[in-house]
């Protein structure tokens, strides 16, 4: 007897079996981070050969840069030094000898010019300078005094300080000298300036000067100045004093 057997058969999947992922590495440098790694190690170390002359010369010229800023420091230091030493020197020396008559005008003023020039801008001159223009402005050798001021005053334009006193000794010089407009020129100037030292005191010779050669407007518009700008200065009494006249 045939029996129906049926037969067992192994059932397929439809489905195929999903693999496990591959878990990601933290590690970044792979191989493409790698290549362009080395690939970018290449290039700077061809950068560097092709250039290594430009190179080599600005590392030398930075460093060369370097000590010339401290050597020069260094020289102007010792050179502003040597011209305070010229200057103490003078004073002690050649001014004294001319107080006193060892030496003449024409001498010393041939020692001035000749310190002058080897001292330049050194601030410490100026110094010097007022000792002498007081001594010849009491000699009353006012043409002395104003050869010394003059260039002085132009020399040293960008001090406020100085370019103040120097005025002020010249304005006196030029008037002492009969010259009221040369005076007020150079008062003027120091107006124009930035100068912020005893304003009224400026406005007030101003005002002085200009009654002095008859222009009456500029002196009455300078000494107002000081009455509307300046009222409690000392100088508000005298020129009102001299408003009255005008």
């Amino acid at each position: 007897m045939k029996t129906n057997e049926k037969s067992a058969s192994t059932p397929t999947s439809n489905s195929t079996a999903n693999p496990t992922p591959t878990a990601k590495s933290n590690n970044p440098q792979t191989p493409q981070a790698l290549r362009a790694k080395t690939r970018q190690s290449s290039d700077v170390r061809t950068f560097v050969l092709k250039h290594w002359r430009a190179i080599s010369i600005s590392i030398a010229f930075i460093i060369v840069a370097a000590f010339s800023i401290g050597a020069i420091k260094t020289y102007l230091n010792k050179k502003n030094q040597d011209q305070s030493n010229l200057i103490y020197e003078f004073k002690n020396n050649a001014i004294a000898e001319f107080k006193t008559n060892k030496i003449n005008k024409d001498e010393f003023l041939k020692k001035w010019n000749d310190l002058n020039k080897s001292v330049g801008k050194n601030e410490q001159i100026f110094f010097a300078a007022t000792e002498v223009l007081d001594y010849l402005i009491s000699k009353k050798d006012f043409t002395a005094a104003q050869e010394i001021a003059a260039p002085l005053l132009d020399r040293f334009r960008a001090n406020t300080f100085i370019q103040y006193f120097l005025s002020q000794y010249l304005a006196a010089i030029y008037e002492d000298m009969g010259d009221s407009n040369k005076a007020i020129e150079v008062l003027e100037q120091l107006i124009k300036s930035n100068v912020k030292i005893l304003e009224a005191k400026i406005y007030f010779d101003l005002g002085r000067l200009y009654l002095q050669v008859g222009k009456k407007d500029k002196a009455k518009a300078n000494l107002g100045y000081i009455e509307e700008k300046f009222p409690s200065t000392s100088y508000v009494k005298i020129a009102k004093l001299y408003l009255k006249q005008l």
